[in-house]
């Protein structure tokens, strides 16, 4: 009767154990989870556990009901998931292997494995970026022995059910962009800032609002926005500033353009496109608390 009572006891507890951890689960923030490895580990080895658990009742189940003389019509029941017949049958315990197999991409699996690469190896924290004291923000990069060790920045990526393929970037561990490829308008063309600035209403409805409003107080007509709205795109503005040949991003005249482009023209555009990247992994870095970042369409506001 003892073995009884604390069996009876100790599923008691776990029903409302149970209970709180089934609401616990479903109130905590299931994103910004950085470690996919972990996860995907914590997940395989939860769900076997519970199996066993399972397996325990149903050693229970089969103990006290099974042959139970009160069952004399042979509707005595094996697990008790068989109150719902969809739920469970003979099959049930491929069904709850296959159900628990937790899918994970291989590209994040192994964008994990290289952070822990990056981890391992050497690493400098930096303050100073030339003369310039940058704390109480700082750099943490890895170092490298010899420049030809560094690999390329661009890579190809075939795309996911999350991501499209593109070419993507890794500016920082953690921190991850698409390569957009706009098209560029010269400063010279007459409606090269069209597109180019975000919009102070954000969305098309309530710009478009603000300015029936402003019509009609001034009996006008209503004008166009040249600006960006929510979910559209921003066109990329060239300038002598950057390039000899401003009109160099263009779709259009890009092999043309190809032929005007020399070695300091290059030079100017990386100084504007290195130093803004490393700005925004100085961002990262320093401001940045969410873990992973994933940006797939910087083009769009």
């Amino acid at each position: 009767m003892t073995n009884t009572v604390n069996v009876l006891e100790f599923l008691t507890k776990l029903d409302s154990n149970l209970d709180m951890s089934i609401n616990s689960f479903q109130e905590i923030n299931k994103n910004k989870i950085s470690d996919l490895e972990k996860l995907y580990e914590l997940i395989q080895q939860n769900s076997r556990k519970m199996f066993k658990y399972l397996n325990c009742l149903k050693q229970l189940e089969v103990l006290y009901f099974t042959n139970d003389a009160n069952f004399t019509d042979g509707s005595q029941f094996i697990h008790s998931f068989d109150m719902d017949p969809v739920i469970y049958n003979k099959n049930f315990k491929k069904r709850f292997k296959d159900d628990i197999k937790i899918s994970v991409n291989l590209h994040k699996l192994k964008k994990a494995a290289r952070n822990k690469v990056i981890e391992s190896t050497e690493t400098k924290t930096i303050n100073l970026l030339e003369s310039t004291n940058i704390s109480p923000n700082n750099l943490n990069l890895p170092v490298i022995k010899n420049l030809k060790d560094m690999q390329p920045i661009f890579h190809w990526y075939n795309g996911d059910n999350f991501y499209k393929k593109g070419i993507y970037i890794c500016l920082s561990p953690g921190f991850y962009s698409r390569v957009p490829f706009p098209n560029l308008f010269s400063a010279l063309h007459p409606n090269f800032k069209n597109n180019s600035i975000p919009c102070k209403f954000e969305t098309v409805e309530a710009c478009t609002n603000h300015k029936k409003k402003i019509s009609e107080i001034y009996n006008s007509a209503l004008r166009e926005c040249t600006y960006v709205h929510k979910k559209e795109k921003f066109a990329k503005i060239g300038s002598f500033y950057r390039c000899n040949r401003e009109s160099f991003g263009n779709h259009e005249s890009l092999d043309t353009d190809m032929d005007f482009i020399n070695i300091s023209d290059i030079k100017r555009i990386l100084m504007y496109s290195l130093s803004d990247s490393l700005l925004s992994v100085l961002w990262y870095q320093n401001k940045f608390k969410d873990g992973n970042l994933f940006l797939t369409n910087i083009d769009t506001c």
